[in-house]
């Protein structure tokens, strides 16, 4: 009885295991995802921009905002390294 006791148990900490695994596996696609629509987001952006840059009354538009989406898009990232850092410290 002890014996069969013992196999429950480890058999139950094995399937523990197994799902937290694949939590973590599915939190790194999503963490993924994420990061590669910023990065879309960011390539068309500079699609868009690249064309303003040749004109001399554009050039000042295109600097400011991209200071505003390198910080959004710092900001973003280092929520998403943090959150993924935190996932799997524990």
């Amino acid at each position: 009885m002890e014996e069969r006791w013992a196999e429950v148990i480890e058999t139950l900490d094995e399937k523990g295991s197994k799902i937290k695994y694949q939590l973590d596996i599915q939190r790194l696609r999503c963490e993924t995802e994420a990061m590669s629509r910023v990065l879309v987001s960011h390539e068309k952006w500079l699609i868009g921009a690249e064309a303003a840059v040749y004109e001399p009354k554009e050039q000042n538009r295109v600097f400011e905002q991209s200071k505003v989406s390198f910080i959004k898009r710092c900001d973003l990232l280092n929520t998403v390294l943090k959150c993924f850092v935190l996932n799997f410290a524990s």
